[in-house]
């Protein structure tokens, strides 16, 4: 609960003076830059850490400064200086203290040239020079309202149904079909649903 624009948030809750955070495995890091952000409140006397590391080295590492009781995006970038097949992202803060954290994000360079899309899927779909590209599609149109996927990704509201024991973030969306339409020089075809939505 208390989350920036959903129903969940990530908190953590430091009782003693040693380190507390929580990490993500097998990241498959390429030597360039990463940029990431995430959104954080709390309270707490230090800074948060976002490290890149690969097994217990540190490969790159960031600060961020003032935390504090409202939620606030922090940027960060990172560039671990190798290629390496089980990187692990960290974000930790020494000292007591409770921190909430929402919408964490990390995206390599080749990506954002892309505009967020994976380059060889990006060029994949390119290749077949498709006329159209259609979204929403399936069962997941009769509860998608298109107005949920424009703007940035802190402000959209999540998809209000779980599918196969999962619920969309609406990362991609309205606005992100727009734009790898323009890229490939296809016309986007959006999908509506027709007022029905089922929320068991």
């Amino acid at each position: 609960t208390d989350s920036l624009n959903s129903n969940f948030s990530l908190n953590m809750i430091n009782v003693q003076s040693g380190e507390a955070g929580i990490e993500q495995y097998n990241f498959n890091l390429t030597a360039q830059k990463y940029e990431g952000s995430l959104w954080a409140k709390g309270s707490m006397p230090g800074n948060l850490k976002v490290c890149l590391l690969n097994g217990k080295t540190v490969l790159a590492e960031k600060e961020l400064t003032q935390i504090t009781s409202d939620w606030q995006e922090h940027t960060f970038q990172l560039n671990p200086g190798t290629a390496i097949t089980n990187g692990t992202l960290k974000i930790s803060f020494n000292d007591t203290g409770v921190v909430y954290l929402d919408q964490i994000s990390m995206m390599g360079q080749d990506a954002i040239d892309k505009n967020g899309y994976r380059p060889d899927l990006f060029e994949a779909v390119k290749a077949l020079q498709p006329p159209i590209i259609r979204w929403p599609g399936g069962c997941y149109v009769s509860a998608y309202f298109w107005k949920d996927g424009i703007g940035p990704q802190y402000t959209r509201q999540v998809y209000p149904v779980e599918l196969w024991n999962d619920r969309d973030v609406n990362s991609y969306c309205t606005d992100e079909l727009l734009q790898m339409c323009e890229a490939m020089g296809a016309e986007p075809l959006i999908v509506i649903n027709t007022g029905i939505l089922n929320t068991t």
